[in-house]
């Protein structure tokens, strides 16, 4: 880990994840590294259920294998049904969805951040196996609130504040430079709509008057829960 020198104080760099078990915390600003670091530490979670996987798959196909075939002795089947028993078991044992994973428990603390990397982070979860369960712990704004948004689940702890609101940006340049800086970020906009008119409950009115006023839309956990930002409060 690399120190950084200021004003003769040794500082180590902040640390944005950590992890306990299946419980992922995440805290700050939502950038290149941080994500980077948290789709690591996902990543990491999910690669040691596909390593434990396949000896749970072999003990579930051999248990409903064995199940199987005395029910059918019962039955006094013919070795007929038995192999079609067992094609039926391995069909089971190729199938991925065959085994449920537990989920991990990622806590979302954030003011936000870069909305490309809160877009990626979305992209990742709704690739991954694993189910991730993603609950709002204290703030959980903009790019933020996009992560949340992004769980199989999605939880706020009781006292946890919720934030969405138009995106932000600044462009320079010459004239062309600003033209496509702000097509980019119209772009950018209604993707974002999209995405929360089709996890939430919100609609278009809201966004745009949310747009047009140019204001921070906070809400408590109750009203989270009304507008399907989040399924459940702890």
């Amino acid at each position: 880990m690399q120190k950084k020198l200021n004003n003769n104080r040794i500082q180590l760099p902040q640390m944005n994840v950590s992890r306990v078990g299946r419980k992922v915390f995440f805290t700050g600003e939502v950038n290149e590294d941080s994500m980077h670091e948290l789709l690591r530490t996902l990543a990491e979670i999910e690669w040691e259920d596909e390593e434990q996987q396949p000896q749970d798959k072999v003990e579930v196909l051999i248990n409903d294998f064995m199940n199987s075939v005395d029910l059918l002795k019962c039955k006094k089947q013919d070795k007929k049904s038995i192999y079609n028993e067992l094609d039926d078991s391995i069909n089971t044992y190729n199938n991925d969805n065959s085994l449920n994973r537990l989920p991990i428990q990622l806590y979302i603390n954030s003011f936000g951040g870069n909305i490309y990397e809160a877009l990626n982070f979305i992209d990742v979860v709704r690739l991954m196996k694993t189910p991730v369960h993603t609950i709002a712990s204290g703030k959980c704004m903009s790019a933020g609130a996009l992560m949340l948004m992004a769980g199989d689940r999605r939880f706020a702890t009781l006292n946890s504040t919720i934030l969405i609101h138009q995106m932000s940006s600044g462009t320079y340049g010459n004239f062309q430079t600003m033209l496509e800086d702000m097509a980019e970020f119209q772009r950018l906009q209604d993707l974002v709509n999209d995405l929360i008119m089709t996890y939430t409950n919100v609609d278009e009115e809201l966004l745009q008057e949310i747009q047009e006023s140019k204001y921070d839309y906070y809400m408590d956990v109750e009203e989270a829960l009304d507008l399907g930002i989040i399924d459940e409060i702890l």
